[in-house]
């Protein structure tokens, strides 16, 4: 279910980046999704060659470096073939979505070199939009996925709190939110066990710092260990089991501990936190409310089946589900 997912997913990004959605049948969409996906997986699983990039001269393409190269290629010339078309099209008076504000920015300026707001900065912005926006929510949906389908009772009554605040004749909406404590414990439940994350990107201190009698100098890369702290049996007492209402306070409010940060922590955490928490609430919630998610008829689904993959992000391994239309009752 991974691809229509990204799809969906991608199609929230294409609204903010380009205006307008791609239908999930269209051939370069899927190619650009599938070259996403491809080089979330090759900047983890090949990183050897960022530390040692003497390696890709290594004869045949033993690293994938060539391949990643080609999938790469294919999604800059359709990032680029939107971009000509924004340009050709472009009225200041109408700024519709990012690539406007970017170009109008762009005519702003002047034409020296230190000028950043060039059609080459755009169109890394852009793939790093797609790149960042797109991979870390679907997996954190799939993973979802697996945890409605694997803990019914939980998804029972994620559902009965739907229907008793939001009805089933509309989707929710962010204006739900607060009333949705128990499926917003949910997807923190969720982030807190997949932890997608599991180490956040490189940081480096401005200056010298001491930290507990270690010293780390400036300009020191330090990988920070997220899964350290979302795992810690000193913080969460039983964290390997996945349980919601560790996020439920006493009085029935939602309760954020300091501890929490799959998105990491302090004014260098997730630049895309608040735009991925409210993808996943409207995504999650709509899902669940429209569908019922099952394993597959006559099987089960194990964390240890599907538990294992580590690239860009942790995700899942394939695995198969269905779901029920809840006012129809017929499966997809």
């Amino acid at each position: 279910m991974m691809q229509p997912i990204q799809t969906g997913v991608g199609n929230v990004i294409s609204h903010l980046v380009f205006g307008g959605h791609f239908s999930y049948n269209d051939p370069r969409f899927k190619l650009m999704m599938h070259g996403l996906e491809s080089f979330a997986q090759f900047a983890s699983t090949r990183s050897l060659v960022s530390f040692l990039p003497i390696l890709r001269f290594v004869p045949g393409d033993f690293f994938g470096i060539k391949n990643i190269a080609k999938q790469m290629q294919v999604i800059k010339d359709f990032v680029n073939e939107l971009i000509e078309k924004h340009l050709e099209k472009f009225d200041e008076g109408n700024i519709a979505d990012f690539i406007d504000a970017f170009v109008l920015e762009m005519k702003k300026q002047n034409n020296g070199e230190t000028n950043i707001f060039t059609k080459e900065y755009l169109a890394a912005i852009i793939i790093d939009l797609f790149l960042a926006g797109t991979e870390t929510v679907s997996t954190t949906i799939t993973w979802a996925s697996f945890y409605l389908a694997t803990r019914p009772d939980i998804q029972s009554r994620i559902f009965e709190e739907i229907k008793a605040n939001v009805g089933t004749e509309r989707l929710p909406s962010l204006q739900d939110k607060q009333r949705l404590v128990y499926t917003e414990a949910f997807i923190m439940e969720v982030l807190r066990m997949s932890n997608i994350a599991i180490v956040s990107i490189l940081h480096a201190p401005v200056s010298d710092v001491w930290i507990r009698g270690f010293h780390i100098p400036k300009g020191m890369q330090i990988l920070p260990d997220i899964n350290s702290v979302l795992s810690d049996p000193a913080v969460w007492g039983d964290p390997e089991n996945f349980r919601p209402d560790r996020f439920v306070s006493e009085e029935g409010t939602l309760s954020k501990p300091v501890e929490f940060i799959p998105f990491f922590t302090g004014i260098r955490n997730c630049l895309g936190e608040s735009f991925a928490r409210m993808e996943l609430f409207l995504f999650i919630s709509a899902l669940v409310q429209r569908f019922k998610i099952m394993p597959p008829e006559g099987q089960t689904l194990d964390i240890k089946d599907v538990d294992g993959i580590f690239g860009f992000t942790h995700a899942p391994k394939p695995f198969y589900i269905r779901a029920i239309s809840r006012h129809s009752e017929e499966m997809i």
